[in-house]
């Protein structure tokens, strides 16, 4: 072999050597900052459609070292809050997914974003290799996940704080509320809070005393980020956590 010939193939394969060493690993703060924008880009207008099916394509390594649970969980939180924060909404279920692709080169990836829902696999962690699909088992349920909170600012129960998931929660001085207040000037279940269209709603249960959002009477209202729920003596303040 030639010395210009040694100096090509060297040349080749070292730097081929030294790109794949230096190449940077795909991070997840890379992948929430993509749903991130993506939302973002799309809460727009009145009519909004927002995207709630991410499939992420990745690198054979890339791909094998973000297979878990915790990863899913941190992009559904990610999309679930940015929701709220641009005040957009969905009726589709959010459905985040990992793909292996070994035509992306390491420490990339592509994300494709949908409006389409996909059936039965709104709290399931689902993985594509290869092409083929498949469902793990055993997932931690997305309704498990917390990402806003509910804090009493004024009243008996300053202080008191609860989480908010995509659970319904119950107000008032009944002890079977997931939020208890003492507030003599509450009722027994004065509102209640469910998750609709991946946004919290506040309902008034046809209180004493009315419901008050931002100083404003309410029989029910789409709660957004710093928004002051007000029953009886008791403020509350509504944030994404």
């Amino acid at each position: 072999m030639g010395v210009e010939r040694i100096e090509r193939f060297l040349s080749k394969h070292i730097e081929g050597f030294f790109n794949k060493r230096l190449s940077s690993s795909l991070e997840l703060a890379e992948l929430v900052s993509s749903v991130e924008r993506e939302i973002a880009s799309k809460a727009r207008g009145k009519h909004a459609r927002i995207p709630t099916t991410f499939l992420f394509s990745m690198e054979s390594e890339d791909y094998h070292r973000l297979y878990a649970q915790s990863v899913i969980d941190t992009l559904y939180l990610a999309a679930a809050k940015a929701i709220i924060l641009y005040d957009a909404s969905a009726t589709a279920p959010l459905v985040i997914r990992l793909k292996e692709d070994d035509s992306i080169q390491r420490g990339r990836y592509e994300l494709r974003a949908s409006e389409a829902e996909e059936e039965d696999t709104a709290q399931t962690l689902v993985l594509e290799k290869r092409g083929l699909v498949r469902e793990a088992s055993a997932m931690r349920p997305m309704d498990s996940l917390t990402f806003a909170a509910l804090s009493v600012l004024t009243g008996p129960d300053r202080e008191t704080a609860i989480e908010l998931g995509t659970g319904d929660v119950h107000i008032g001085r009944k002890a079977q509320n997931e939020l208890i207040l003492t507030d003599a000037n509450v009722s027994r279940t004065h509102a209640w809070i469910a998750y609709e269209r991946h946004r919290h709603i506040l309902h008034d249960a046809n209180s004493t005393n009315g419901t008050f959002v931002n100083d404003e009477r309410v029989r029910s209202a789409c709660l957004r980020e710093g928004d002051i729920i007000r029953m009886g003596e008791t403020t509350i303040r509504y944030e994404v956590i």
